[in-house]
Formats: C-alpha cells, structure tokens, sequence
C-alpha cells in the first residue's frame, strides 16, 4: 500500500478529528495510507525549514501564506501544472486577492489555498448602547471607530479597546489594514522596492499608533491571545482580531454577557486576509497520490463539510455560499471580510521584510506606550526611514 505523509497546523480538538475523519474517507477511496502529523503554529515554521534543509519530511504539507517566497528560494517545493490547477477548479474558484497572492512571477503557482483568516471588529452590544453609540455606524469609518472608542471612553467603559502591541505577526496584520485604507502600500509593483516609507503608508501607519489613545495602561504590551482573553470575559468593550473568537462562543467558552451581547462589524476600509496553503515538497515520492490529497481537502465537500462546520474559514469561494457563512449573521460578516480584504504577496524576501516590520512595530508600541507626550509622527519616521533604506538596500543587492 502506497503511504504518505500530511503536516498540518493544530487550530482545536474538533476540527483535528474532523480532518481524521476526511483522512480515513481519502484512504479508502484511493487505497492508501496518511500519516498525519500534527504540528504547533508556534514551532511549525522552524520544523518546516529543517524538513527543507534535510529534504526529509512530509509529502504534502500546511505552510502560512508568507512562508512561501522563503520555500521557493531554497528549491524545495513542486510547482503545480497549469493542468493540475485547472484539475482543482481553476483560480475563479478561489477568492482574486487570495490567489494572486499564491503566484510568483505571474504564472508560477506553488501553494495552493486551503484555510483563510481574516480581520473583524467584535464589540459589545450593550457597552455601546450604554454610551448611546448607534452600532450600525458605530465602525462605518476610521473617523467612526475612534469617536466611538471616545465615546465608551468619556462613557466610564475602562477598556474601550484591546489589540495585540506585543512584537508578533498579527500587529502587521492590523497595521496593513490601515495602510491600505489610506492608499499606501508596503511594496513596489514589481517587489524591489519597500514603500511603507511614503506618505500615503505613513498616513495609515500614523492613524494605526494614534489607537494608543485608547488603550488603558492594563492592556498595554498584549499578545493576541492576552487581548483575545480580556474581551472573551466581557473586560473590553472592542477587539480587532480573527474568526477564532466566533468558534470559541459556539463552543461556550466565553462569559455568558459577551455571548449574549455579541456584535461583529467588518472592517471601515480593507481588511487583512491571510491563512494557510498546501504545498508539494520535491522530495515526494508519489508525487500523484500528494496531488489527489490536496484536491481532496480543496474540494467543495472538504470545504463545506468539514472546513467550515469546524469553525474554520475554507479556501473555495462556494463555500462561502453554505452554511454557517448563509445562516450565521456573526460568520456572514466574516465571509465578507474575505471577499473584502486583501492579503501579502508572496514575493521574493518578503519573509525578511515581514520579520523586520514585526520587530520595529513592537519597538514603536513599547516606545509610544511608554510616554503618551511623544509625538507620533516623528517616533514612526526615526524607525521607519531607517528600516526602508536598509530593506531596499537588501532588496536592490
């Protein structure tokens, strides 16, 4: 019997067995075996890379969707043919922005999507009726969302707001948001070149920090799981985070006031939207068998039956169409968010460029946090100019 190898990323307990569950169904149909190893998000990438470095490991494989421009350059992964693309459905059946963020080089395709992820604002129904705050254009605008953190704040809420500022991954997944509303961008369009140092990038950067103004001492230098907890036992009044917290609240794992006060409005401008992809590593042997797994977990009844109803966001438009994202108004937010957004290109050294940003956000949070006196606008260009002329020096040479 013909064996494989599967890596995923753990989210929870019920999506894990459901996934089992598809597994078994695959063997059956196709007269082999899947070895399924489960890998954490938090050391996923670094067992990634020695599996690439050793070109030893799994035959198909979960990747983050900024991981693949550094797989790419080692030479590690099987690119898909125009024939298997189309075998999957062809790009139309999954979301432009998402897509085209798996190309590299306009027509080479090496990860495929899988599961999504996404920005939304989740907020408290009675906090805001409280401070006498209309929700259906509590979040319309930026303009909107800060006069009404202003307005739970002169309002006696403590925590009108709570967001990651901790250096990780999601603080670049919310600043983007407000760069691209503003009309900024992060790169050039042809990817040798950053542009987060100009104007335009530097007016949403600046309308990012300017949050501080409402971020109460207790929620200063927070991951996103620590904001996450402070909202999920009804503290906070707002939260900026992923499709998580709906799953949490089905699964009853939240205060009975924030379940029952829940309200969920998509992003004033354009979203993030990120998640995982699937990928063929070169060292396959059964090359054929790893193609039929990834269009197994892609297709629609994947998607539908097993993807979405584990609380996760599936890759493939159609699913968009089923349930929960038609019968749940909280997931119908959340499916527009992903039609809405927008995600990272997955151009060469993006992951340098990522990582980088990661660590002057959190330097620029610690530091503005820290003295609420300092002006915004000069703090962001003394570590924003410098990062942009070493980045484009790494990128031209």
């Amino acid at each position: 019997m013909t064996k494989i190898e599967f890596s995923t990323m753990f989210v929870n307990d019920t999506a894990l067995e459901a996934l089992r569950l598809s597994l078994q169904e695959f063997e059956t149909q196709h007269n082999v075996q899947v070895n399924l190893r489960v890998l954490s998000w938090d050391t996923a990438w670094s067992n990634l890379v020695k599996m690439a470095l050793y070109k030893s490991g799994p035959d198909v494989s979960e990747i983050g969707t900024t991981w693949i421009d550094t797989l790419i350059s080692l030479n590690v992964l099987r690119q898909f043919s125009a024939y298997e693309v189309g075998m999957l459905g062809g790009p139309s059946v999954f979301l432009p922005s998402v897509w085209q963020s798996r190309m590299w080089k306009e027509s080479q395709v090496w990860a495929i999507p899988w599961l999504m992820d996404t920005r939304v604002i989740y907020y408290r129904r009675d906090f805001l009726q409280q401070a006498g705050i209309d929700e259906l254009t509590a979040f319309n605008s930026f303009e909107q969302l800060n006069l009404t953190l202003q307005r739970l704040q002169e309002n006696g809420v403590e925590m009108p707001l709570a967001i990651p500022t901790a250096p990780q991954h999601l603080t670049l997944h919310l600043l983007a948001a407000w760069v691209w509303t503003l009309g900024g961008r992060f790169l050039s369009p042809n990817g040798k070149r950053v542009f987060f140092h100009l104007p335009e990038a530097r007016a949403g950067i600046k309308a990012y920090f300017d949050l501080r103004r409402y971020l109460a001492p207790s929620v200063h230098n927070l991951t996103d799981s620590d904001a996450d907890l402070l909202f999920q036992v009804g503290k906070v009044a707002v939260i900026i985070t992923g499709y998580w917290i709906l799953d949490l609240v089905r699964r009853g794992n939240v205060a009975a006031e924030v379940r029952d006060n829940l309200g969920v409005a998509i992003f004033p401008g354009t979203p993030y939207v990120g998640g995982s992809d699937l990928v063929i590593w070169q060292q396959c042997r059964h090359p054929e068998v790893a193609f039929a797994l990834v269009r197994h977990l892609t297709s629609q009844q994947v998607q539908t039956e097993v993807i979405a109803r584990s609380g996760l966001l599936p890759g493939r438009r159609e699913a968009l169409g089923a349930p929960p994202f038609t019968a749940d108004p909280h997931y119908r937010v959340v499916g527009e968010s992903l039609k809405k957004g927008r995600s990272f290109r997955a151009t060469y050294l993006w992951g340098l460029i990522e990582d980088k940003l990661v660590i002057t956000i959190g330097q620029l949070w610690r530091e503005l946090l820290a003295d609420p006196e300092l002006d915004i606008e000069q703090t962001v260009s003394k570590y924003i100019e410098p990062l942009a002329k070493e980045l484009n020096h790494s990128l031209t040479s």
